[in-house]
This record gives C-alpha cells, structure tokens and sequence, in this order.
C-alpha cells in the first residue's frame, strides 16, 4: 500500500516565508535600535507631524534654564504632537496624565551630541524618575551637515525611549518655543510647561529637573 506524501515540505515552506517577514521587521527594529546597518540610512529622517494647540513663545534667551518668572511660556498648556518615529509608527505626546521631559536634537549639534549619551547613562544607572517619560523630536534635520542621518546617530547610542520625526520646516520644534540646542521642554501631566532649558545640562542638573517633573504629579 502507497503511503500518502507528507504536506511536511509545504509546511516548512510556509514557516519559512513567514519567518522571513518576521525578521526582516525585527531587522528594522534593531537597525534603528542599533544602527550599524545601511538599512538605517534609508529610512526617511524627516516626515510630516500634526501640531494642534497654540505655539509656545520663544524661550528667552537670557537664561539657560528658565522659571517662572523668566519663561512667558511658564504655566501654558504645551501643543500636542503626533508623528511617526524612524520606522513610521505613530508616536503622539498628549496629556495623559503623565509628566514629560521632551528632548529637541539635532543631528549636527555637537552639544546634542554630549548630552544623548549622558541621558542614556544617567537613564541605565537608574537616575531617570520612575513617573515620568522621556520623548526625543528629531529636527532641524540637514543632509549636508555632519552626523547624518539621526536614525544612525540615535541608533548608535541606544536611545531607547519615543522619537518623534520633526517635517522638514521644523514646525514642531517652532511651536515649542524654538530653543537653543538641546533644547528641553518639561511638562507636567496635563501638558502644562513647568520649565525649558537650552544647552547641554551638568548630569547634577539634569536629575535635578527630571525629579521636579516628577514631583509635578503629586
């Protein structure tokens, strides 16, 4: 009697396409997790971004860390933000209820370039309050200038947290206030701006403000 062929090749098969696409998407992930990869530098660095609120004013730049008395922005409800990061998923920073420290980079700022690193680090030695998150807008975005793309960049240093991908007249980093690279904005839980600075920030400082937005929740 004639046995009946196994299905068992057409099955490997299917498992085998489908594990292609499997990895070919965690592919992505790790290149933009990573960096490393021609890959990265393939992805769009700018996309368009909906701005809905009213424009924060520019922060003032007098100060390198504003408060109360020297921000006109201090108090105001902060515009909300919804994107795509590197790989075209949607990110959005609304008021949920959390509060939020958002960092605005750009690629070619040597100054950006001190501080990714040093969030990261503070951020892996358990220095980044529990109860508040971190977004990074990519902008400012110029294929002439060094440290192109920021996917790579961003890549290379394990920023691990949202990135946001500012179009390509910055209009998110516009309505935030426009400040000096980096340039940080901290918002409270309900979106409201607790405070702004502009610059790279001493690692003493940078907690510093990162538990005050933390203790903005209550």
């Amino acid at each position: 009697m004639t046995q009946p062929k196994s299905d068992s090749s057409g099955r490997w098969f299917i498992l085998a396409i489908i594990g292609v696409f499997v990895l070919g998407g965690l592919g992505v992930a790790i290149a933009v997790n990573q960096g490393g990869t021609d890959d990265v530098d393939n992805l769009a660095a700018v996309a368009p971004i909906e701005v809905a609120g009213d424009a924060l004013p520019t922060m003032p730049q007098s100060v390198n860390i504003t408060t109360s008395d020297t921000d006109p922005a201090s108090g105001m409800k902060a515009p909300e933000l919804v994107g795509t990061d590197f790989t075209g998923a949607e990110v959005s920073i609304k008021a949920d209820g959390r509060p939020k420290v958002i960092f605005f980079l750009a690629h070619w700022c040597p100054h950006c370039q001190q501080e990714v690193p040093q969030v990261v680090r503070l951020s892996e030695d358990g220095s980044k309050p529990d109860g508040v998150d971190f977004y990074a807008v990519s902008t400012a975005v110029d294929a002439s200038l060094a440290n192109y793309p920021p996917a790579r960049w961003l890549g290379n240093e394990n920023w691990s947290f949202p990135i946001v991908r500012d179009n390509a007249t910055s209009d998110a980093h516009e309505a935030y206030g426009q400040g000096g690279f980096p340039y940080t904005v901290y918002l409270d839980g309900d979106n409201n701006v607790l405070f702004r600075s502009a610059g790279a920030l001493q690692p003493d400082v940078a907690i510093e403000l990162w538990n005050l937005t933390a203790a903005s929740a209550g």
